[in-house]
């Protein structure tokens, strides 16, 4: 279970990680049901609506370590997780939500309201003036929750996505090199794809990401730092043997 006891201990003594390892087995064991019933079928559905109603009633989608004071009420802490975890939902909403529970899609709806859409309405965050992955993974994932469940909301909120997007562009130099390290260039580079593919089609082509020659470049950077086969050059705070995301590929 998610206890209170491991999410306090970051605020009492900077120890993050034994609350992570638990909230994360919750949100993979989710997505990867998930999978299950959106590739395999119904047999998976019941397993997928309890896992749902699992993490829907998690007290706080942030990890520990991004909410600002625990001694506040934070079920709208938008960090990399949280807004990740939207966008889950939101797609498993999107592709098979009309098989689930009346309650459950009804609850998605109502959560991702309440803990995505309007804490995004209410302020800029602090991401949106950064110009790096949190803001290509924070506005990324949260752009597709609104995209996909309040459509007439993300027409008005495009402007200030796009304007997120073009201040992730702006921390890459005009050669494409990611300054953070190629794990954080795999890590908001995917979401960036994501939300580009989605725009895209959204869209009916009028915003394509895909024409920008920094983009290119940009999607290069992991191949221009190999220097063998399975060896990059790695830096920043990113590991030796970094892997990055298949999808990129």
């Amino acid at each position: 279970p998610i206890l209170f006891s491991k999410l306090r201990k970051f605020s009492e003594c900077g120890e993050r990680y034994s609350y992570e390892a638990v909230y994360n087995q919750h949100v993979n064991k989710l997505q990867l049901t998930a999978y299950m019933a959106i590739f395999y079928g119904d047999e998976y559905l019941s397993d997928l609506e309890d896992c749902i109603y699992d993490v829907l009633n998690i007290y706080v989608w942030a990890l520990s370590a991004h909410i600002p004071d625990i001694n506040e009420e934070n079920y709208y802490e938008l960090d990399l997780v949280s807004t990740a975890l939207g966008s889950s939902f939101a797609v498993i909403d999107y592709l098979i939500g009309h098989k689930l529970h009346p309650q459950l899609q009804k609850r998605i709806k109502t959560e991702l309201k309440r803990r995505i859409l309007d804490p995004f309405k209410e302020k800029i965050w602090h991401w949106e003036d950064r110009y790096n992955n949190w803001t290509s993974v924070c506005a990324g994932f949260t752009a597709i929750t609104i995209m996909l469940e309040f459509p007439e909301e993300f027409d008005k909120l495009l402007p200030r996505f796009q304007l997120n997007m073009e201040k992730y562009f702006k921390g890459f130099p005009d050669d494409g090199v990611c300054l953070e390290g190629p794990g954080y260039w795999g890590y908001g580079f995917v979401s960036f794809l994501v939300y580009a593919m989605l725009l895209k089609e959204y869209t009916n082509g009028e915003i394509d990401f895909f024409t920008l020659d920094k983009t290119r470049k940009i999607a290069m950077f992991y191949q221009n730092t190999m220097l063998d086969k399975d060896v990059i050059t790695s830096y920043g705070d990113c590991p030796i043997d970094v892997k990055t995301n298949p999808l990129l590929f």
